[in-house]
């Protein structure tokens, strides 16, 4: 729900949506991102020249992200 509240204040502002991995583990390491053919990756955010790309992580390492906290 987070993310959408993010996505609607970006398009009411007017603002870009940028994006990236928050991981945890190895296998989580460039699942999300962006993309853009700039050199000059503040211009193209401030451009909102860039596209976004990734997936959620599985269940299992949110699992096994719960469990390390719980230790």
């Amino acid at each position: 729900s987070y993310n959408v509240k993010a996505r609607d204040f970006a398009a009411t502002h007017g603002l870009s949506v940028t994006g990236g991995s928050d991981a945890h583990f190895a296998n989580e390491i460039g699942i999300a991102g962006i993309i853009t053919k700039s050199r000059d990756v503040r211009k193209a955010i401030e451009n909102n020249d860039l596209r976004l790309f990734g997936k959620r992580s599985s269940v299992f390492n949110h699992v096994r992200t719960k469990i390390r906290k719980l230790r």
